[in-house]
């Protein structure tokens, strides 16, 4: 019995081998973050800060606010409740990652990104939600 190829199945054949490793390294998490507060209790109007914790797989890194030739911040899309404010991230220092000729900022191994809240001024509620979307 014969086998015959066309064009199409070794292109399709081509595209598998390409692409389909980098499905598999694509689908494990490289970063792993949590939030973590700073305090147990909250007081009205007063702030506080919550940090989103990244534990970065070896010979991986995030990038700074400012990350260089490229790549892309961090950010944090809040879903805070009524009354509550999230200020900027404050970004640690970063480390210089060279690329080739290119060099990106930004970090590696373990970072905490601090972000202050501000609760409103009166609180109604024993508990508070803060869910984030990094």
């Amino acid at each position: 019995m014969a086998i015959r190829y066309t064009a199409t199945t070794i292109l399709w054949a081509t595209i598998v081998a390409l692409i389909g490793p980098n499905l598999a390294v694509a689908q494990q998490p490289k970063v792993q973050a949590d939030l973590i507060s700073a305090v147990d209790h909250i007081q009205p109007g007063v702030p506080f800060t919550v940090g989103l914790s990244q534990r970065i797989t070896p010979h991986w890194h995030t990038y700074w606010k400012n990350p260089g030739d490229s790549g892309e911040p961090t950010r944090i899309e809040w879903s805070l409740p009524d009354g509550f404010k999230a200020s900027e991230i404050r970004w640690p220092v970063p480390d210089a990652i060279p690329v080739g000729p290119l060099v990106n900022y930004g970090y590696s191994d373990t970072l905490l990104l601090p972000v202050p809240i501000t609760p409103p001024e009166t609180l109604d509620t024993q508990s508070v939600e803060l869910p984030a979307k990094a």
